[in-house]
């Protein structure tokens, strides 16, 4: 794994030392570029989790291990916005290739009739492999492979550099952009890949006559070369087209200075939004399960009340039919007021016979 990467870093006793070009949009070192890529590669392949419908679902956790693995072998700047664009994207770019490999793979187990669960590919397991499978079949990747191939179909024309970096072409030949076009579009033996790249190149390569005789500050034909390419070929946002991937233009670093993180920044921010993320779900979730209560006891009432209408016909009917029961259905039980008991009356004098005598009453009256 990385022998070349292991060698120098036995040699070195420590870790390669890494420095990034902003104008090449990689390691300034051609060497170090091509091993750090390998590296990339190899620990992509062989740690980087496959249940994922695309490459920027990756977990913080996931991603972070894979940054620390590289750093075995090799040290950067982790704050240097270049080297952190270069290593997402390059580990972006093999993680792609694999799925498509796996779904080239299935593809072909399904054209000869063979079940592509029963055939993993080497080094992923059965369990991965059956969601890898399950997941090329599904509508949602058939619909975005569907539109991979349109966006693929409006593109004019390919090159023929191989997998080495336009750059890494620019820079071993010391060309500027329009024979740099010429290089990577063309070879002696299978000629121009397309009839439109021929056509762009000698629109350039008019151009290119025409200001022959102008000059600017600087390198006049560096500079006129790469103005005259971004004509031909049109502008692009964050990209120079023809020089490929990688070169941004003059003033990208400037504008996203200030808007990009370095890669422990970056999990660190994704860790935080995940749990503000997390946070939410389960409120929602307690919101959800309060609405589901409040909603069972709307049914629980409502069932209550078509229940009533459903007897009140039969109440009136049996009203109708026994009036004495009327003051049962209505009328509660209220507590007896206790009566008043009488006192009974002493016997005045006018209601006492003539012969009796008052006791209180002198014996001699």
């Amino acid at each position: 794994m990385g022998l070349d990467s292991s060698k120098l870093v036995r040699e070195l006793r420590g870790p390669i030392q890494l420095t990034f070009d902003i104008k090449i949009g990689r390691p300034n070192n051609t060497e170090h570029n091509k091993m750090f890529t390998t590296e990339c590669g190899v620990i992509c392949r062989n740690h980087a989790p496959l249940r994922l419908s695309r490459w920027g679902d990756i977990s913080s956790t996931d991603y972070g291990e894979l940054v620390r693995r590289l750093q075995n072998k090799f040290q950067w700047d982790v704050t240097d916005t270049v080297a952190t664009e270069f290593i997402n994207k390059q580990l972006g770019q093999v993680w792609r290739q694999q799925r498509c490999d796996h779904a080239k793979r299935i593809q072909e187990l399904i054209a000869k009739g063979s079940d592509p669960h029963a055939h993993p590919a080497t080094g992923v397991t059965q369990a991965d492999w059956e969601w890898i499978v399950d997941f090329i079949r599904s509508d949602t990747y058939q619909a975005r492979s569907m539109t991979n191939k349109a966006n693929r179909e409006k593109q004019l024309f390919g090159h023929r550099a191989g997998s080495k970096p336009f750059v890494m072409h620019q820079k071993q030949k010391e060309v500027g952009p329009v024979d740099l076009f010429k290089d990577t579009h063309f070879s002696e033996s299978k000629g121009w890949i397309s009839d439109e790249a021929v056509a762009r190149y000698r629109e350039m390569e008019e151009r290119r006559q025409s200001q022959s005789q102008s000059t600017v500050e600087g390198d006049p034909t560096s500079f006129n070369e790469l103005e005259i390419t971004q004509e031909v070929l049109g502008h692009r946002s964050g990209y120079v087209r023809g020089l490929g991937w990688g070169p941004r233009p003059a003033n990208y670093g400037q504008c996203n200075t200030n808007n990009t993180m370095s890669p422990s920044s970056a999990i660190s921010e994704l860790g935080r939004l995940r749990e503000q993320l997390e946070t939410q779900r389960e409120q929602m979730e307690t919101q959800r399960v309060q609405l589901e209560t409040q909603r069972e006891q709307m049914e629980a009432q409502r069932a209550q009340l078509e229940t009533l209408a459903t007897l009140q016909p039969v109440m009136s009917a049996l009203l109708q039919r026994f009036p004495e029961l009327g003051g049962l259905t209505c009328v509660s039980p209220q507590p007896q007021n206790p009566q008043p008991q009488e006192v009974p009356q002493q016997p005045g004098p006018e209601s006492m016979p003539s012969n009796s005598r008052d006791p209180s009453l002198p014996s001699d009256l």
